[in-house]
């Protein structure tokens, strides 16, 4: 199912009946205003920061063979949360063991050990 944007639907409104001259000035200066606001696509301070510790977060993972979101954080001098949040957007591999996650590239397939589990960048709340 698409998502229909305010701008479609305030479209759609000016091809409807009912509406005056008035009306519809209005609701084409409503479609010119979200237009203007969608045009905005320069990235933000903090996206082009994280842009940039995106780097240094490869740059470390290629130098071991697996790290916590902490260690992760302390060496590129983040917090353990954007950490976490900044590998899970890079698509790292997360490995559980034992209730404690690891990420980096080259981690090794779970070896039928039920208490070691492998995602690829998405969150998985709670325990499975």
């Amino acid at each position: 199912m698409t998502k229909i944007t305010r701008a479609q639907v305030l479209a759609k409104a000016t091809t409807m009946d009912g509406f005056t001259a008035e009306e519809i000035e209005v609701i084409n200066k409503m479609i010119a205003s979200l237009a203007k606001k969608s045009g905005n696509t320069k990235p933000t301070k903090r996206q082009t920061e994280n842009e940039e510790i995106k780097t240094r977060i490869a740059e470390f993972l290629a130098t071991v063979d697996k790290a916590t979101a902490t260690e992760v954080g302390n060496a590129v001098d983040i917090s353990c949360a954007r950490a976490t949040a900044l590998l899970r957007q890079m698509g790292v591999l997360n490995t559980k063991v034992k209730g404690k996650s690891y990420y980096g590239y080259d981690l090794d397939e779970p070896a039928d050990n039920p208490a070691e589990e492998i995602f690829i960048g998405e969150h998985h709340g709670g325990e499975e």
